[in-house]
């Protein structure tokens, strides 16, 4: 036998539902927030990754300079200013290459920590909502049984 229930009263229980599933969200939101901050030290680390690399670049750049001032004042020979300027030019490819990997990387965990904190602040947001509204329900709710 199925029970009725008015709108109203239905609109409180399921109020009431929605802020008993915030009040445990408040605790995944200390558990996020530790989370975010790991997260953000990762990136800085990865960014710090990423300022070694650029000075690599740098200094493999003014090597590859050099070998050629050395070739043009005699110390180098045709075959060795080749071979060194083709081993620089290889590790220069390799350095770029994991530098752009890097940059992507951080791109995507930036794009992640700032999406995953949106979603838990659009969430937060309806914690001091006192009466039901259209976009709770299409927020929280997908059937009433």
């Amino acid at each position: 036998m199925s029970e009725s229930f008015s709108n109203e009263t239905l609109e409180k229980i399921v109020l009431n539902e929605i802020r008993k599933q915030l009040i445990f969200l408040t605790d995944v939101e200390d558990v996020w927030q530790e989370e975010k901050v790991i997260r953000a030290e990762r990136v800085k680390e990865q960014e710090r990754h990423l300022a070694v690399l650029e000075t690599k670049l740098q200094e493999l750049t003014e090597q590859k300079a050099a070998c050629l001032e050395e070739h043009h004042a005699g110390n180098l020979n045709k075959e060795q200013f080749r071979k060194k300027r083709t081993e620089i030019t290889v590790l220069i490819q390799e350095i770029k290459a994991e530098h752009g990997r890097k940059k992507k990387e951080i791109e995507k965990q930036i794009q992640s920590l700032n999406e995953s904190a949106g979603n838990c602040k659009g969430l937060f947001g309806y914690s001091d909502i006192e009466h039901l509204t259209r976009e709770m329900v299409e927020a929280f709710i997908e059937c009433i049984e």
